[in-house]
């Protein structure tokens, strides 16, 4: 029996190879944008979960009244002393960033130094955690002075191919804000995992810096207990059977006993939580890929949708006109349950070759989607026996609804109905497919509108003025030693050759302006920091948060930065060691600290911390100038208020270039870069690119709901394609008869088009309050965002409507043209 309904159903599809190429088509690309998202919600689900010890593992978070961090202060280390229930306590701080260097053995070798951003001082029990498996030798972090090194960076500094034991025992030297020092290498591990959250290329010993000597005066990196300053990732591996709950509560008892009067708690995160978060609203520090999965996931599933409603309209369509084949079955004994049967097998088959044709464009397409996303996906993260069995399920589920609502639409009319062959002309089949045609241009067009707004956002944010000018800047990463061969040179001395590169740059024709700082706008600040208050200031004050960014007194103007109101200061107020004479602050901090006006906060005193404070704190200074807000980070996030430190600083220089020769004008101060910081790479960027890399992301999301738009748009017209075709069929006496009578070709084809336009312009009118609400709620994640009910946020839904409208009209057109320009002769002999 099964054989024979196989044999009916290859035999239907090989005699309506029109229908059939268009189900397949429709299908297979439905399918193939589901995979890939797929693939992608995978990937993203599967952050941290490759750890075989991933429910025991938790990172220890900060909480108070302002807000969250993922950081924790050095009293963590010590406690398997003070909490019970732990297996393991790893530890990182990635404040470790330098210049790496290897100098071979072999005479006249030429050494090798690269900067090295993703790198970090951590301990033995990271491995102890964590899945990261040693290819060679042993973790030793728990010594000073020695290292552990990914596989992929071993070859980069020894050339070692596969033999990793050849380089253990070898030196590298790390030079940074702690100084120059040499690093054993004990062990190569494998490359981490692009899915999980913790990502290096190298690990020293966080032992190391447990040496004041080593610290290079960085006083608040000690690893003491009393150290209050919070600058380490720690996490705590849970014993098995232990409750999260127990161990939150001894880290409270500790906190009280370390700091009792800060307003803190210590939360554990699970960590599978750190990349998704828990939920949209996770207080907790998180990457925020929740939202990226649920659209990714709803893409996905309504683009396999338009393909299903794709294959229900098209086949009840063409297959109503098998009304009489039903008919004479049905009157020879056949049940309907038979009769279903032979429409679900054919269902089936045409699923099983557009899901073969899916795979395929899958494996061909695969490298270009993962340009598009940023990342290595691929069909083996479907292979887990969960992600199999969700894939597995929406489709088979999807084939069983659209297979058994056509077969239940073919079956379930009167035998005398479909003998009579009427029902592709009645109501009830009428009525199917507009609906049909309805809710596929619905979503199609909620998606066109959806990527305008994403664009528009883009186009916002890359074009909004920032309050500060960063064309022509040109920003050179400063060195982290003056001079490789003389580590131990004085702080005052480095800062000398950082002033003299400064100044030598100045004199060059083509520099417009340069400036020093710590950090720049579009990366980040230097600190964070509460306990910052006028003396007359009100209670709870000082809980409020500031950012402080050091940078030179020629800041300012490189940046084309405005003063509301005073000056800036000098670099000669710094009085070292972060006490100063005068700072500047932007209109975001004079207002946090209670001035009714700028004015009025030029010339006020200051207080950080309490008089009897650290050597850190403790100290007044006054304000000389408050700098109009600007956007120092993206326009995603509120101005946070800022305070200006000032200081000879070498972190970075900003050079405010002419605009000729910018290549040569790059060299020349490559040169002069080379020749004062020997033994430091020369790396520099753009400040406008750079400032541009925080949308990456945004920008990535835009080009995935492009494509897949597209892709929808192509899949709806598949089916408008099919049902024009099929409807011109049944009116081919009709047209005939019209065109005998003198209609016009023009005539005709208004005449097919006009139901199906009416049927898009309601698409239009149930898409947009859709699309507007979800787009809106998107928008509500950028501080700074454009209005959907401003001029502009109306006519991205105007033209979202005139593109729907217009590639209707073409797909419609293009049937009802050739059908209005038939032979009427050849139409009137058919009947």
């Amino acid at each position: 029996m099964l054989q024979s309904y196989l044999l009916i159903a290859l035999r239907t599809m090989r005699r309506r190879s029109f229908s059939t190429l268009l189900n397949v088509a429709g299908l297979a690309l439905g399918m193939a944008v589901f995979l890939f998202l797929a693939e992608f919600t995978a990937f993203h689900w599967g952050f941290d979960r490759f750890h075989a010890n991933a429910e025991r593992i938790y990172r220890i978070v900060g909480t108070t009244p302002n807000g969250a961090w993922d950081k924790v202060p050095p009293i963590l280390l010590t406690l398997p002393d003070h909490v019970t229930g732990l297996d393991a306590t790893p530890a990182l701080m990635t404040s470790a960033s330098g210049v790496v260097s290897y100098k071979p053995s072999t005479e006249g070798a030429q050494a090798l130094v690269f900067k090295e951003e993703a790198v970090a001082y951590g301990n033995n029990d990271l491995f102890r955690a964590f899945s990261f498996p040693i290819r060679a030798g042993s973790a030793e972090l728990d010594k000073p002075n020695t290292m552990v090194l990914e596989a992929s960076t071993a070859q980069k500094y020894f050339g070692c191919g596969e033999n990793y034991q050849s380089i253990l025992g070898k030196q590298l030297q790390l030079s940074n804000q702690f100084g120059t020092a040499e690093y054993v290498v004990t062990g190569v591990m494998a490359d981490i995992s692009e899915q999980s959250h913790l990502r290096g290329t190298m690990l020293f010993s966080l032992q190391t810096l447990a040496n004041p000597a080593n610290l290079a005066g960085n006083d608040w990196a000690q690893l003491v207990p009393t150290n209050t300053s919070s600058f380490l990732d720690g996490y705590v591996m849970l014993k098995k059977g232990v409750a999260p709950s127990a161990i939150e509560t001894q880290l409270e008892e500790l906190r009280k006993k370390v700091d009792a009067k800060a307003d803190v708690r210590w939360h554990l995160q699970p960590v599978t939580s750190i990349h998704l978060g828990s939920g949209f609203s996770d207080p907790l520090p998180n990457e925020g890929a929740l939202k990226l999965v649920a659209v990714a996931s709803a893409i996905a599933l309504f683009v396999l949708a338009l393909a299903w409603m794709n294959y229900v309209s098209l086949s009840t369509a063409f297959g109503l006109s098998r009304a009489r084949e039903i008919g004479v079955r049905k009157v020879m004994g056949a049940s309907r349950g038979q009769l279903m049967t032979q429409h679900l097998l054919e269902c089936a088959v045409v699923s099983v070759v557009a899901l073969l044709l899916a795979l395929s464009l899958v494996e061909l397409l695969q490298t270009p989607f993962n340009e598009l996303v940023g990342a290595k996906l691929s069909l083996a993260m479907l292979a887990s026996p969960s992600a199999l069995l969700a894939a597995s399920a929406v489709l088979v589920f999807g084939t069983l609804v659209a297979g058994g609502y056509v077969a239940l639409v073919l079956t379930g009319v009167e035998t005398s109905a479909v003998l009579r062959g009427n029902f592709a002309r009645s109501s009830r089949g009428g009525r199917t497919r507009t609906v049909l045609v309805v809710m596929q241009f619905a979503v199609s067009i909620a998606f066109i509108i959806g990527t305008l707004v994403v664009f528009q956002q883009l186009n916002f944010m890359r074009h909004k003025d920032l309050g500060m000018n960063l064309d022509q800047l040109l920003v050179i990463e400063g060195p982290s030693v003056k001079d490789v061969a003389n580590s131990a040179q004085s702080s005052a001395s480095r800062t000398s050759v950082a002033l003299a590169f400064k100044q030598e740059a100045a004199r060059l024709p083509f520099v417009r302006a340069i400036a020093g700082s710590q950090n720049v706008p579009g990366k980040s600040y230097n600190f964070n920091t509460t306990g910052i208050m006028r003396p007359t200031g009100e209670r709870g004050d000082e809980k409020k948060q500031y950012r402080m960014f050091i940078a030179d007194e020629h800041f300012f103007d490189t940046y084309n930065m405005k003063f509301a109101a005073g000056t800036g200061y000098k670099t000669a107020d710094n009085l070292g060691d972060l006490k100063v004479r005068f700072v500047a602050v932007n209109e975001a901090a004079a207002k946090q600290l209670g001035f009714r006006s700028s004015d009025e906060a030029v010339g006020a005193f200051v207080q950080w911390g309490e008089a009897n404070g650290d050597d850190k704190k403790g100290q007044r200074f006054q304000i000389c100038g408050v700098v109009k807000n600007y956007h120092h980070k993206s326009l995603k996030d509120a101005i946070d208020p800022i305070m200006f430190l000032p200081s000879e600083a070498s972190g970075y220089f900003t050079i405010r270039l002419s605009a000729d020769n910018v290549r040569g004008n790059i060299t020349t101060l490559e040169t002069l870069y080379k020749r004062l910081f020997p033994g430091n790479p020369f790396n520099y960027s753009f400040s406008d690119e750079m400032f541009q890399k925080q949308y990456e992301q945004d920008t990535k999301v835009g080009r995935v709901f492009a494509v897949f738009t597209g892709v929808a748009i192509v899949i709806a017209c598949l089916g408008l394609f099919g049902l024009v075709a099929f409807m011109t069929q049944q009116r081919k006496k009709e047209i005939g008869v019209r065109k005998v009578l003198g209609a016009s070709v023009f005539g005709i084809v208004g005449l097919l088009s006009k139901d199906f336009l009416k049927l898009v312009l309601f698409a239009i009118v149930v898409a947009a309050p859709l699309a507007w609400w979800a787009m809106n709620a998107w928008l509500q994640g950028f501080a700074y965002r454009v209005e959907l009910n401003s001029a502009s946020g109306v006519g991205v839904f105007v033209l979202a409507g005139a593109l729907a409208v217009g590639i209707a009209v073409l797909t419609v057109s293009y049937q009802a043209w050739w059908a209005a320009r038939a032979n009427p002769v050849e139409a009137l002999r058919s009947e």
